[in-house]
């Protein structure tokens, strides 16, 4: 019995479809890349240990948000992080937030609203992933301009 039909819910031969016509188009280092950066979106990866150049995928798949170094070296409250990136809609909101686990950086579940974000919390010395629930992200990026998905406000 083939993937299709055993579980059709993968959607296998869509997934090697789409994986043969980006290798076609793009070659197959950016299909190994765009497979990497989705199994960190969805959970399937750690993004602490993700390496460069997926994160620059998924810098260009989210919204991501220009970070001075200069704000992380007395540490940047993480709040204020969540505000500006758009995943709270404010301080109050982000508080709330942290105080019931609602939010990840990097990977890891943040939990409590005292939180400080500093250059330790650089991953590749550049990125910062911060995400919502199970399915919002957005990146901080030292010495990038706002773009990615939703990022055109």
């Amino acid at each position: 019995m083939d993937d299709t039909v055993s579980d059709p819910a993968a959607r296998m031969a869509q997934r090697l479809l789409a994986e043969d016509v980006t290798g076609r188009v793009h070659g197959t280092d950016v299909v190994r890349r765009v497979i990497e950066a989705s199994r960190l979106l969805f959970g399937a990866d750690d993004v602490a240990g993700a390496p460069a150049e997926v994160l620059e995928v998924i810098a260009g798949e989210v919204p991501t948000v220009p970070l001075d170094p200069a704000a992380l070296g007395g540490g940047l409250p993480v709040a204020d992080a969540l505000v500006a990136a758009g995943l709270a809609s404010s301080k109050g909101d982000a508080r709330r937030g942290l105080t019931q686990r609602g939010f990840a950086l990097n990977g890891a579940k943040l939990d409590g609203p005292d939180r400080r974000l500093t250059a330790a919390d650089l991953l590749h010395g550049r990125w910062v992933v911060l995400q919502k629930g199970r399915k919002n992200y957005a990146m901080l990026v030292v010495g990038g301009g706002e773009r990615g998905a939703g990022s055109g406000k």
